[in-house]
């Protein structure tokens, strides 16, 4: 695991950069770079991906005991772009990775 000193209100707004662009620590991009190393896969068995911080089960299941709200739109896909495209949908990215730890336990880099 890569040990990281940088503080949480830096870290995760570059994690929803990387979300945004799909360059990140993500199965496909180490396949599409050619880095050895792989499988990438997230805590709960999945590739990592873009959008796998919300489609992860495990991140689902904090997020629900917390019993935080969801965003304003409806269906996976369009939350998904919502969370991605919108700057409220940002607000949300960082309230959600930061309540959930995805990025510190969940599914953290270089595991």
């Amino acid at each position: 695991m890569i040990s990281c000193t940088i503080p949480e209100h830096i870290l995760v707004p570059i994690f929803l950069v990387a979300a945004r662009s799909g360059h990140g620590d993500f199965q496909a991009y180490h396949e599409r770079m050619g880095h050895q190393g792989g499988p990438y896969l997230c805590s709960c068995g999945s590739p990592k991906g873009p959008i796998h911080f919300y489609l992860c089960r495990k991140a689902q299941r904090v997020w629900r005991r917390k019993k935080r709200k969801k965003p304003p739109v409806h269906g996976t896909q369009a939350e998904i772009d919502w969370i991605l495209g919108a700057p409220a949908g940002a607000r949300f990215f960082l309230e959600y990775a930061s309540e959930t730890r995805f990025y510190q336990e969940i599914s953290p880099m270089g595991q």
